[in-house]
């Protein structure tokens, strides 16, 4: 008997249409906000249906990450994530008509969308989701609501439901929020900047108190991973053409692949040590855009920083410099690269078969086949869940046709 796992956000308990009986157990230890009552519960649960046709359960983007991260509890690490999601509110979904002129971390603006993201936070909160901080991003009417980190898995799951609250919440006030990269011409994009960090034990892995830089040589190998498959792993970080429109010079978006502690135009940044936060060590990835799948996301930065730590891969000189002011040859002198300036960049480095590429691969195969499952859903590609891994299946052929080896 296999488990078929649907991940839904439930109304109430009612069986989901079209798979029959099921068990219904619950995935998470979330409560749901009293103010909502009974039109629309936030716990996130898991549904195993037991059948007897084989399950397409490695088709989905949950399992995706869970298998990098037993790769990862395989070599003795623990991979914690804290994201921090940038989004905007909009007077209603048909214009990008703004509601506050507010700048970085304005707190004198008191208005509607600061009521909004106070309640949401609190929302969050209610449904034990714990807030690092918020606060008023860049450009107008342009916020942010950072997690406290957890475990990769948990906070995956935490996105997709921070996702929902932010946009239910706004909707509660007649206002329309949205995780789009790029909404607006000449302002700032929307990202989701990801810091990672991988433990061993109660031991942080990236922590090397010798080191000048306090980073270790897995830090260091970590890091030339993520920066060595940068531009394959926007396939999955910044998968939509938008996403592209917010990477571009002039604002904080990175597109060079380097990395620095105090310099932010680097697509990585190693936040700088401060003494007795040991367990703070960690790396930022800043491409990636909040309209990202997260599990996704998490897993191929994951397998991009294991295969470095595997290879032992060297780790370029740190860029002190401010990029954005180099030259096209400054930039070749220092060895440093460019994130793809379209959504057809990722395709067109001709590699060896990637950790990305080949967890694509074997992820896509398994729903490569159109089968009929309980009560003759179709769970083949054609079907609604196969193209919710179309991305993966896109990445299988770019594979085939652009990765030798």
């Amino acid at each position: 008997m296999k488990d078929r796992i649907r991940w839904l956000f439930y109304r109430g308990f009612r069986p989901y249409p079209g798979i029959g009986h099921g068990r219904y157990a619950r995935s998470l230890h979330i409560r749901h906000p009293p103010e909502y009552g009974q039109t629309r519960a936030y716990g996130l649960h898991v549904l195993r249906h037991h059948a007897t046709r084989r399950s397409s359960v490695c088709g989905r983007s949950r399992y995706a990450l869970k298998r990098v991260l037993a790769k990862a509890a395989g070599m003795g690490y623990t991979m914690y994530v804290g994201p921090e999601l940038e989004f905007f509110y909009f007077k209603d979904s048909t214009r990008t008509e703004v509601l506050d002129r507010g700048g970085y971390f304005d707190l004198t603006s008191l208005d509607l969308t600061t009521s909004v993201r106070r309640e949401t936070v609190s929302a969050l909160e209610q449904v034990g989701i714990e807030v690092e901080y918020a606060h008023h991003e860049c450009g107008p009417s342009q916020h942010e609501i950072d997690l406290r980190y957890k475990e990769a898995l948990t906070m995956a799951d935490s996105v997709m439901t921070y996702r929902l609250l932010v946009k239910e919440v706004a909707d509660r006030y007649g206002i329309h929020a949205t995780f789009m990269p790029k909404p607006m011409y000449g302002e700032a994009g929307s990202g989701m900047h990801v810091h990672q960090s991988l433990f061993k034990g109660e031991n942080n892995a990236f922590f090397d108190a010798a080191d000048p830089c306090h980073m270790s040589a897995t830090c260091k190998a970590y890091v030339a991973g993520l920066l060595f498959r940068a531009r394959e792993m926007c396939l999955v970080t910044n998968q939509w053409v938008n996403s592209y429109k917010r990477l571009v010079s002039g604002y904080e978006a990175p597109i060079y692949c380097c990395w620095a502690r105090r310099n932010r135009s680097a697509l990585v940044r190693v936040p700088t040590y401060k003494p007795g936060k040991e367990h703070a060590t960690r790396v930022e990835m800043r491409n990636p855009d909040p309209a990202a799948n997260p599990y996704l996301a998490f897993a191929v930065m994951l397998a991009a920083g294991l295969e470095g730590i595997e290879k032992q891969r060297e780790l370029p000189p740190e860029a002190t410099d401010n990029i954005y002011e180099m030259s096209v040859e400054e930039r070749d002198a220092n060895g440093i690269g460019s994130l793809p300036p379209t959504s057809r960049g990722p395709l067109s480095p001709v590699r060896t078969p990637s950790s990305c590429a080949r967890l694509s691969e074997s992820i896509s195969t398994s729903t490569s086949s159109a089968t009929s499952g309980p009560n003759g859903i179709r769970t083949g590609p054609s079907s609604p869940r196969g193209r919710s891994i179309g991305i993966w299946r896109s990445c299988k052929k770019i594979a085939a046709s652009h990765w030798t080896g």
